[in-house]
């Protein structure tokens, strides 16, 4: 028979079964001892090798396994959502296109940060457009997005 505490914990009332992973989804259910030790018997122990340990792929396998699907990036992916995307995903998009912002376009910067990011242009949509955006330093973009004038920018 099983019991619980005051703290609505399992305790032991008997020996007829044992609560075995308790807490795990679909692992909470009773075992005899020997269902248990079985369970325990076929387990992965301590120091356990896997079969695929030391294993290494030859060129001409991997070369099967990259032209098993043609790379699906951009407009080809099948989530592509065009212009209807947002924050985020426009970031990410001119991460990968654009590479991470590594230098500040402000040409009166005083050059204190070393940490740039992508500025979306006053007047300007979210979209997929380079000309939307421009690379500041971290210091230039808080200025820039909070002053009403606008900020002076060298040529791309």
């Amino acid at each position: 028979m099983i019991k619980r505490n005051k703290l609505g914990q399992f305790i032991k009332g008997n020996d007829s079964g044992i609560r075995f992973g308790e807490g795990q989804k679909g692992h909470n259910m009773l075992h005899t001892k020997e269902a248990k030790k079985k369970i325990l018997k076929t387990a992965f122990k301590k120091g356990h090798i896997p079969w695929c340990k030391d294993k290494k792929l030859t060129e001409k396998h991997k070369e099967k396994l990259r032209g098993l699907r043609p790379k699906a990036q951009g407009e080809k992916n099948h989530n592509w959502k065009g212009d209807e995307i947002g924050y985020g995903a426009i970031h990410v998009w001119l991460k990968v296109t654009f590479g991470k912002a590594n230098k500040c376009e402000n040409t009166e910067c005083p050059n204190r940060s070393k940490i740039y990011d992508w500025a979306l242009l006053k007047g300007k949509e979210y979209e997929r457009k380079r000309e939307n955006f421009i690379q500041l330093c971290r210091g230039c973009h808080i200025v820039y997005d909070r002053k009403p004038y606008p900020i002076r920018f060298s040529e791309k």
